[in-house]
């Protein structure tokens, strides 16, 4: 198997640590491509339910539940899963499906943060080209703010490290964005959480799609 092995059902001659994929029928593809929500083969066999079987929380639509991602929570403001988007906010992010999102208040501004925390994962293999991926959408006259923080077992939150915050995103027209962030340094289990800061205003929203890790974070060295 190109002396590598993924850590669960992608496992076997489909997937080689050279970084390609054997679609059961037709082409080899890039093992990114592989459980992106987007289907690359003509069998969908780099999607759906093989993906949902590594770690919980590595994929997830919120079609069908939290994942085990968990909402803790603000003074004024919380994340809710959402399985269609409120009529105030449904032009700003359309979707046709479950999300992750904190929608704007009753007044002009929230003060504070609301977590969306995701399980633990276990750390990928050192100097490995992992990635976490999302949807993000953030729309409205009062958008508020987005962080994405990592925080490892044996640290706690003290030492927490902010991975993106979107404000150092081009500015853009409302509507669903992808980010890709490396995650690296990792040496025990982890976690990671968006927070969303100063939430957002009247007839605003920030959504949260499409959760994935690249393939990369799973092969497991066979030496």
């Amino acid at each position: 198997m190109g002396g590598g092995v993924a850590a669960a059902p992608l496992s076997g001659p489909n997937v080689t640590l050279e970084g390609v994929y054997h679609c059961h029928q037709g082409p080899t593809i890039a093992l990114d491509q592989v459980c992106d929500f987007q289907t690359d083969c003509p069998l969908g066999d780099d999607e759906g339910d093989r993906c949902r079987r590594f770690l919980n929380g590595s994929y997830c639509s919120f079609e069908e539940d939290e994942c085990m991602w968990k909402s803790i929570p603000g003074r004024t403001f919380s994340w809710r899963r959402l399985q269609s988007p409120a009529k105030a906010t449904r032009q700003i992010c359309p979707s046709s499906g479950g999300t992750f999102s904190v929608e704007g208040g009753q007044t002009k501004g929230q003060r504070g943060s609301a977590l969306l925390r995701s399980p633990m994962f276990t750390p990928p293999l050192r100097n490995s080209p992992c990635k976490v991926r999302f949807w993000v959408c953030a729309g409205g006259l009062q958008k508020g703010a987005l962080s994405l923080w990592i925080v490892e077992n044996s640290t706690g939150p003290e030492e927490q490290r902010r991975l993106w915050h979107s404000a150092s995103e081009a500015r853009s027209e409302s509507g669903w964005k992808l980010i890709s962030i490396p995650l690296y340094g990792l040496a025990d289990w982890f976690w990671l959480q968006f927070s969303a800061e100063d939430g957002p205003g009247v007839g605003s929203v920030i959504s949260i799609d499409n959760i994935s890790f690249t393939m990369d974070c799973f092969l497991a060295c066979e030496c």
